[in-house]
C-alpha cells in the first residue's frame, strides 16, 4: 500500500464518516501554546467543525503534556517540545526553527495542503474550511 492510500484510510476525528476518510482534506492545526484545558476546548471546536464539514481531517501539533482530549476526540496529533524544554536541552538554532521543522515534517508525512496556527481561544478561519 502506498503512502497516499494509507493516509486516506486514517481516521482523524470522531465525526469523520467512514466514506469520507479517503477524500477528506487534511488540515494541520498548530497549537503549540495550548495547555490541557485549552487543548480540550480546541478539540471540541474541531469536532463541531467536523460535524458541520465532514470533509476535513484535522491533524494537530501541540506542546501540551496532556493531549488526552485530542485522543478522546479521535484526532491524530504529534507533540513538540515546549520553548522551555528546548532551551533547557541546549539545542542549537532557534525554537522557531525547530517548530518550523516539525511543521514541515508533519506537512510532508501527512501530505497536508493547509496549515493553520491557532493561539488559545482562536477558532479555525473560514479559509481553512473551504473545499
Amino acid at each position: 500500500i502506498n503512502q497516499a492510500a494509507a493516509l486516506g484510510m486514517i481516521r482523524s476525528g470522531r465525526y469523520l464518516p467512514d466514506d469520507a476518510r479517503r477524500m477528506a482534506r487534511r488540515l494541520l492545526v498548530v497549537a503549540i501554546d495550548h495547555d490541557a484545558t485549552q487543548l480540550a476546548e480546541l478539540a471540541e471546536h474541531l469536532l463541531a467543525h467536523q460535524l458541520a464539514h465532514p470533509y476535513i481531517k484535522p491533524v494537530v501539533l501541540t506542546t501540551a503534556m496532556d493531549a488526552s482530549a485530542l485522543s478522546a476526540a479521535g484526532f491524530l496529533y504529534e507533540t513538540a517540545m515546549t520553548r522551555v524544554m528546548w532551551h533547557k536541552a541546549g539545542f542549537t538554532g532557534t525554537y522557531e526553527d525547530y517548530v518550523a521543522a516539525r511543521i514541515g515534517e508533519m506537512t510532508a508525512t501527512f501530505q497536508v495542503p493547509r496549515v493553520v496556527t491557532l493561539q488559545p481561544g482562536e477558532h479555525l478561519p473560514a479559509w481553512a474550511l473551504d473545499r
